[in-house]
């Protein structure tokens, strides 16, 4: 499992990690310059192997003055310019992400194609909403062979946004956009433990203090959805960080609120409805509401039910 911390938070991890902590800086200079001396050609940080320094060649080709390419926040083992076959045509597309400089600085997504005879020729040039690179990943989402981009762009101190690409009917189209302020890529698990070959995007997204809502999410054929199938064994791991947050601040019922959410995920009903009794002990004043822990509760209750008839013997 790849994670990723989009804000400035840690959770409980496993496997492969990779955390960073969000730092922005801003400096507040400005100088005028004539205009000859404003515009200049794209700025590239490395180019480490030749492959790369063609890659930066070919695609200075395709950017304006005063640009520049740009590495995510985060998921540092990837740079902002990749090569990767995103269209199953056998070679590979490159793909980077810059930044224009100037009064309204534009932070974009740009992916060229190089065609038999022709040379290389745009498939894209995104514009994104965000101030800058957060996260930049290839997997296949739509689960067809081939692999999709993701990009997450900062929109704030604890929020990025999610935008997902994939190679549809001979061009690059936009299949979702989501948000978070975490985000852990893996497979999703079956029932009976039937490995499921679809990619999971876990998507924590800040609530308040250091919580979290947690949408685990995978391609059902035609959109992003819930992947209840991930759920038991994915939302251990959310146990155990809910676990440590009570730990840390009994009195608080949002936390007890999100622990039991994820025990019953988890398959541990039991454990959620004890969590979920501490919560309305602590009688929240206006966060989270009773009926939102009502409706945890009778989840709870339902999958005992629902458990207790799986072992009760057949007659």
């Amino acid at each position: 499992m790849i994670l990723i911390n989009g804000g400035t938070r840690m959770f409980v991890k496993k496997g492969i990690s990779i955390l960073c902590m969000a730092s922005i800086t801003v400096t507040g200079c400005s100088l005028f310059l004539p205009p000859g001396d404003m515009i200049k050609p794209p700025v590239f940080a490395y180019a480490s192997t030749p492959k790369d320094e063609k890659a930066f060649h070919v695609v200075s080709e395709f950017l304006p003055p005063n640009a520049e390419i740009i590495n995510p926040k985060n998921a540092q083992e990837q740079r902002g310019i990749q090569l990767k076959d995103i269209n199953g045509d056998g070679k590979a597309e490159i793909i980077a992400l810059y930044k224009v400089k100037g009064d309204e600085e534009q932070h974009r997504l740009i992916v060229l194609q190089e065609e038999e005879g022709e040379g290389w020729s745009k498939l894209l040039d995104y514009r994104a909403e965000g101030y800058t690179a957060d996260f930049f990943k290839f997997a296949d989402i739509t689960n067809d062979g081939k692999d999709d981009i993701l990009i997450g762009w900062r929109l704030g101190s604890t929020t990025c946004g999610l935008d997902i690409f994939t190679w549809k009917d001979n061009q690059l189209k936009k299949i979702a956009s989501d948000y978070y302020s975490k985000i852990e890529l893996g497979a999703v698990s079956g029932p009976n433990k039937k490995q499921d070959d679809r990619v999971a995007i876990a998507l924590w997204k800040h609530d308040t203090g250091e919580a979290f809502e947690v949408d685990v999410l995978a391609w059902d054929g035609t959109k992003l959805a819930p992947a209840p199938e991930a759920y038991p064994h994915y939302f251990k791991k959310v146990v155990l960080y809910y676990e440590q947050k009570v730990k840390e601040m009994p009195d608080a019922a949002f936390y007890w609120y999100y622990l039991a959410d994820a025990q019953v995920k988890a398959g541990q009903p039991e454990s959620g409805v004890k969590s979920i009794e501490k919560a309305l002990s602590i009688k929240p004043s206006y966060y989270p509401e009773n009926s939102q822990l009502e409706n945890v509760k009778r989840a709870a209750l339902s999958m005992i039910e629902s458990q207790k008839k799986e072992e009760s013997p057949k007659k």
